[in-house]
């Protein structure tokens, strides 16, 4: 078995059905890539900790679903000491 060749950290507020929704078209979209080495790892706002955000090495992609994942995700990079890796960001109205 080979290695993943990408990492990604998909952070969505809650598990409300509007934020399941985009994170499910997000993984259907991520397993068409040419490279499926993808590996994606999901965790709710509440779940997330700098031990989680630092594991996403710097050329990896963090994607956060809604305002309060995005809340998470810079209080958890003010908070600890970590290289920022490339965010991509939703804010939607559930």
């Amino acid at each position: 078995m080979q290695a993943a060749s990408a990492q990604a950290l998909i952070v969505r507020s809650d598990d409300s059905p509007v934020y399941r929704e985009v994170v499910a078209e997000l993984r259907r979209g991520l397993a068409d890539a040419p490279d499926d080495r993808i590996e994606i790892a999901e965790l709710p706002a509440a779940g997330l900790t700098t031990e989680a955000l630092s594991a996403v090495p710097a050329e990896g992609l963090v994607v956060t679903v809604g305002l309060a994942a995005a809340q998470a995700v810079a209080v958890a990079l003010l908070v600890g000491d970590v290289l920022m890796p490339a965010l991509l960001g939703w804010l939607l109205r559930a």
